[in-house]
C-alpha cells in the first residue's frame, strides 16, 4: 500500500490549453496559455465531475499557484466550492488529490504515521502528509484546516515554509521533502482569525498567525455568479429543466444569500443544497 514506503517513480508531464481544458480564455492579455500536468492519471487522481463549471478568476488563482508551487489558504462560506475547484483542477490535469479532512479526532499519528505491528516485527506506516509530500503530482488538500488544534497544526508549519520538508521524529528524525511538482493547499469557513458570522463559530478556531503567515497565498471563495450556477443546473440536469427553471431557482438562493448578509435569514443557500434542490424537483 501506499503507506508501506515513499520510493515513488516520477511521471510523464503533459501541457494542458486553458481554454480547452477549463472553458475560459487567461485573463489579460495571455492567449493560447497553457499548464502543465501529466499524461496519464496517478494512483489517487479524482474523477472528472463532466457537470462542473469552472470559475475564471478562482481557477487562474489556482493555477498560478500550482505553476509557482506556493501554498494557498482558501476560505469561504460552506459549500461555495473551494475543495471541489482543486479536485476538478486535478481531475483534469492528471494530479493525485491527496485530502485530509480535519475533525477533532486527527492525531499527529493519522498526518506523520505511527508504527504497526505486521506479523512479528514493527513496520511504520507513513501517514497521509508524507505521502502527499513524496507521491510525484500530488496536490494535499488540508480540508477545515480552521478546526484543527494548536498540537497538529504545528505538525504542519514547516511543511508549509518555502524550503517544505517533514521531519519525522519517529523515525530517527528522517526529513521528507517535498516533491518539486507537488503542492499543499488548505481550506477553511473562516479567515483564520475566528467566525463572526455564527454560523461557524462551533467547532473552528482562531488559528496560529504562525501557521497562516506561511501560506503563500490567501483566497477569499464566494458562491458562483447566477449565471455560472444556471449552467451549473443545466449541465447537471440536462432535458430535466428548463432555463427559465434553472433561472428562478438561482433567484431564489441569490436572494437568500442577500437576506442573509441582511441579517433576515440564519442561514445562506450554498450551490451544493441548490443542485440538491433541483435533485428533487426533477423527482
Amino acid at each position: 500500500g501506499l503507506g508501506e514506503g515513499l520510493v515513488f517513480h516520477d511521471r510523464e508531464r503533459e501541457s494542458f490549453s486553458v481554454e480547452d481544458t477549463f472553458g475560459f480564455e487567461w485573463p489579460g492579455r495571455k492567449k493560447g496559455m497553457q499548464v502543465l500536468g501529466y499524461k496519464e492519471p496517478g494512483p489517487l487522481t479524482p474523477r472528472i465531475d463532466p457537470t462542473y463549471v469552472f470559475d475564471p478568476e478562482a481557477t487562474a488563482v489556482c493555477l498560478l499557484s500550482l505553476h509557482l508551487r506556493d501554498s494557498v489558504y482558501m476560505y469561504g462560506p460552506t459549500g461555495s466550492g473551494k475543495t471541489s475547484v482543486w479536485t476538478q483542477i486535478a481531475a483534469r490535469l492528471n494530479y493525485n488529490v491527496m485530502r485530509v479532512n480535519f475533525d477533532g479526532g486527527i492525531t499527529r499519528a493519522d498526518l506523520v504515521g505511527s508504527y504497526v505491528v505486521k506479523g512479528n516485527e514493527m513496520t511504520f506506516l507513513y501517514g497521509v502528509l508524507p505521502i502527499g509530500m513524496a507521491l510525484p503530482g500530488t496536490i494535499t488538500i488540508l480540508d477545515e484546516l480552521d478546526t484543527t488544534g494548536e498540537e497538529v497544526s504545528f505538525v504542519l508549519q514547516r511543511p508549509l515554509e518555502e524550503d517544505s520538508a517533514l521531519l519525522i521524529l519517529e523515525k530517527g528524525e528522517e526529513l521528507i521533502p517535498l516533491h518539486p511538482e507537488n503542492l499543499i493547499v488548505a481550506t477553511g469557513n473562516t479567515q483564520g482569525f475566528g467566525d463572526t458570522s455564527g454560523l461557524y463559530s462551533s467547532g473552528t478556531r482562531v488559528m496560529n498567525f504562525s501557521l497562516l503567515n506561511r501560506f503563500r497565498m490567501m483566497v477569499e471563495r464566494d458562491y458562483l455568479l447566477p449565471h455560472q450556477e444556471e449552467q451549473i443546473l443545466m449541465l447537471a440536469f440536462a432535458g430535466k429543466i428548463e432555463p427559465l427553471e434553472a433561472k428562478a431557482m438561482v433567484h431564489v438562493a441569490t436572494a437568500i444569500r442577500d437576506a442573509f448578509k441582511n441579517n433576515e435569514v440564519p442561514f445562506p443557500i450554498s450551490t451544493r443544497d441548490l443542485r440538491n434542490w433541483c435533485e428533487k424537483y426533477v423527482i
